[in-house]
């Protein structure tokens, strides 16, 4: 116990729910200064709130490879990159607004882009 918070580390260890290595862990958690542990309270209900058991880090490493000041990937995040990606596939399906070969100007404007990159070439 500090100064800066009453968490101990039976609470981060009854918390964090994944009983490994609790010796090295203890370890680890001896090792922090008060506003670390204060951030890993901070960050730990997410954590476990995002991550299934079976994948969070072991205590041990969590806390030495500093996983809490890491930043959580919220579920908004993530149903922000699910959306983008069915609009993107949905888009995908759609056709070309831009039909080159029906573009009476395409045939012009190819020659003038090739034209452009050969003079740019020669510089």
């Amino acid at each position: 116990m500090t100064l800066f918070t009453n968490k101990t580390f039976d609470d981060f260890w009854n918390l964090y729910d994944k009983k490994v290595g609790k010796v090295n862990t203890l370890k680890e958690w001896k090792k922090l200064k008060p506003l670390e542990i204060e951030r890993i309270f901070e960050h730990l209900p997410s954590y476990i709130k995002t991550r299934e058991r079976q994948y969070r880090k072991d205590p041990e490493r969590y806390l030495k490879h500093k996983i809490f000041m890491d930043e959580i990937e919220t579920e908004l995040k993530k149903m922000n990159a699910v959306k983008i990606h069915e609009f993107v596939k949905k888009e995908e399906k759609k056709e070309p607004v831009w039909k080159p070969n029906e573009d009476e100007d395409w045939n012009k404007l190819k020659k003038d882009i090739n034209k452009l990159a050969k003079n740019w070439a020669i510089r």
